[in-house]
């Protein structure tokens, strides 16, 4: 789809929707995005370039209460341009890319009329640590403390890749449960999110995991908060793991300790743009010490630990300073 297509069509989708708010209660939101990205790096003193020049935009639209009724409808377009991609051995230079994918394209029913909610086409889902779907979701709510629910459909982006797109080849499917009771006293609250997924890549099952998050908070701002995927396929390990404890001192001093557990894929998705090092599961614990010197200024002073599985090397930041 060119570029000019694609702004006729989300043109005629606006013009769709705001028609439809004149003529029911349907409210409508819509965001355009544009930005880039430009680098020059020298490899070393032949001239030898390793340059990039990317060009990114995002258009989003929601349209909420379709038809005077409990319906949503969100879409989410993306595309990026890279002007050195690959390098094309009979024109013996780089060469462009652009990468347009539909981020999200659903109409939800969140159920508040009544026991059932579901969604359906392309969307992704929170409760189940982020699946993608191309397919649907059915759940029911049991109460205001507790909804569960089930999903299944083709895979739009795999571990392998950077972008959302059609794999006919692909299937996920799983199952989560949400617990948020009510718990004495204000200040105080409690929240679970668990779920069950899988992912089956041409028929062989590529991966099954536990996703877990939980936050407790108690009256004093004192905080727990956890979030872990439990890979169970072809071994039980931790992928990934979060933990949080916040613990205020008086009225002006409160700590923060958090230990983060990634594994290589995570690792290289978050190393930085100048990364060298091969990527590795890596393990990190942090302490913060906050002072809150007054209504708008904070003394941070913080220590970190991290060590990379791989090869055991080790990386020490120590930092205090003001945050406005």
């Amino acid at each position: 789809m060119t570029g000019a297509k694609l702004r006729t069509n989300l043109a005629l989708l606006l013009f769709f929707f705001c028609s439809i708010e004149r003529a029911q209660a349907t409210t409508t939101f819509a965001r355009f995005n544009i930005g880039s990205y430009l680098a020059r790096e020298n490899l070393d003193s032949s001239g030898t370039k390793n340059d990039l020049t990317i060009i990114s935009s995002r258009a989003f639209l929601r349209a909420a209460q379709l038809f005077d009724r409990d319906l949503d409808f969100a879409a989410d377009i993306r595309d990026k341009h890279d002007f050195f991609d690959k390098y094309s051995s009979e024109r013996l230079e780089l060469t462009s890319k652009n990468d347009l994918q539909v981020r999200q394209l659903s109409l939800r029913s969140s159920g508040l009329n009544g026991h059932f909610f579901g969604s359906l086409g392309r969307f992704s889902l929170y409760e189940s640590g982020g699946s993608n779907v191309d397919g649907a979701e059915l759940g029911i709510r049991w109460s205001d403390q507790l909804r569960t629910a089930i999903f299944g459909g083709l895979e739009p982006q795999r571990s392998d890749q950077t972008a959302m797109k059609f794999n006919s080849d692909s299937v996920t499917a799983g199952t989560y449960f949400i617990f948020q009771p009510k718990v004495r006293g204000i200040g105080h609250s409690f929240f679970i999110d668990m779920a069950i997924a899988s992912e089956l890549v041409t028929g062989h099952l590529d991966r099954l995991y536990i996703y877990l998050s939980s936050i407790r908070q108690w009256k004093n701002s004192t905080l727990l908060a956890l979030t872990a995927y439990l890979d169970t396929t072809p071994q039980v390990r931790l992928q990934n793991g979060n933990a949080t404890y916040r613990q205020p001192f008086g009225n002006y001093f409160f700590s923060t300790a958090t230990f983060i557990s990634i594994d290589s894929i995570q690792y290289s998705r978050s190393h930085g743009l100048l990364e060298t090092l091969q990527a590795s599961p890596f393990r990190e614990g942090t302490l913060e010490i906050t002072n809150k010197f007054s209504d708008n200024v904070n003394i941070n002073a913080s220590a970190s630990y991290g060590v990379r599985v791989l090869d055991s090397l080790s990386r020490q930041e120590y930092g205090v300073g003001p945050h406005f």
